[in-house]
C-alpha cells in the first residue's frame, strides 16, 4: 500500500525579453523538478500541472496559457514553446503582470480535495494595480484582492522574484513562501533540489492521500 499526497501545481514563469539570459536554465530545472515528483517512491504523488507563461498586459501582451497534464512529455513541450521577449529590457525597473499571473493561476480548474501550489519566477517587480482584464467591473485591483483570492481559493504560493515592497506584504501571508533573487543570474540558480523538498512536504503533508491496492 502507498499513500501518496494529491497536488496541481501551477507554473507561472516571466517570459519576458529580460529573461533570456536564465530562461533555459529555467526551463531545464522545471522539467527535472517535475520528474522528481516520481523519484521518491516512498512518497509518490498524484500530481498535474500547468503553465502559465507571462509578460506584461498592459503592453498587449496576453498570458501563454496550457492546461493541466499528468504527462512529463507534454509539460516538456510546453516549457519548451516558451520564447523570452517583450515585457520591456531593463529589468528590474519595468514592471511586470505577476499579480495577475497569480489571480489567473488561482482560478484554475483544481481537482476536488487537493493541494494547490502555485510556482512564480520573476526578475521584475509587479506592477501596482491589477491589470482591467484580470477582474470584473468594479472589483478591487489591489494586492489586497490577490491575497484574498490565495486565501479564498486555498492556494499556497512559492514565489521567486527580486527584492520588492509587494513581495514582502505577499511573504507575510502564512500561505506564501517568498524566496528573493538578486538579478537573473540569481533566478537561474534557483535551488530546484530544495523547491522539489518543500513541495514534497507540503503536499504530502497537507494533503487527503490517497491509496493504492
Amino acid at each position: 500500500v502507498k499513500r501518496r499526497g494529491i497536488a496541481d501545481v501551477v507554473f507561472c514563469i516571466d517570459a519576458t525579453g529580460s529573461m533570456g539570459p536564465c530562461i533555459e536554465a529555467v526551463k531545464t530545472h522545471v522539467q527535472k523538478l517535475v520528474e522528481g515528483f516520481n523519484s521518491d517512491q516512498s512518497k509518490l504523488i498524484d500530481w498535474r500541472v500547468r503553465l502559465i507563461g507571462y509578460r506584461d498586459l498592459s503592453e498587449g501582451e496576453p498570458f501563454e496559457e496550457h492546461p493541466f497534464t499528468k504527462s512529463i512529455e507534454e509539460f516538456r513541450k510546453q516549457v519548451q514553446s516558451l520564447q523570452p521577449r517583450g515585457g520591456g529590457n531593463i529589468a528590474p525597473v519595468d514592471p511586470e503582470s505577476t499579480l495577475d499571473a497569480i489571480l489567473k493561476a488561482s482560478a484554475s480548474t483544481w481537482r476536488d480535495a487537493c493541494n494547490k501550489v502555485v510556482v512564480v519566477f520573476t526578475d521584475a517587480p509587479p506592477h501596482r494595480e491589477l491589470h482591467p482584464s484580470s477582474v470584473e467591473f468594479e472589483q478591487a485591483r489591489d494586492l489586497d484582492e490577490v491575497i484574498n483570492r490565495i486565501w479564498t481559493k486555498g492556494v499556497r504560493l512559492f514565489l521567486y522574484g527580486p527584492d520588492d515592497e509587494q513581495y514582502e506584504t505577499l511573504s507575510k501571508q502564512d500561505r506564501v513562501l517568498y524566496i528573493p533573487v538578486q538579478d537573473q543570474k540569481g533566478l537561474g540558480e534557483v535551488n530546484f533540489a530544495k523547491l522539489l523538498e518543500m513541495l514534497g512536504k507540503t503536499i504530502t503533508a497537507t494533503t487527503p492521500p490517497l491509496v493504492d491496492k
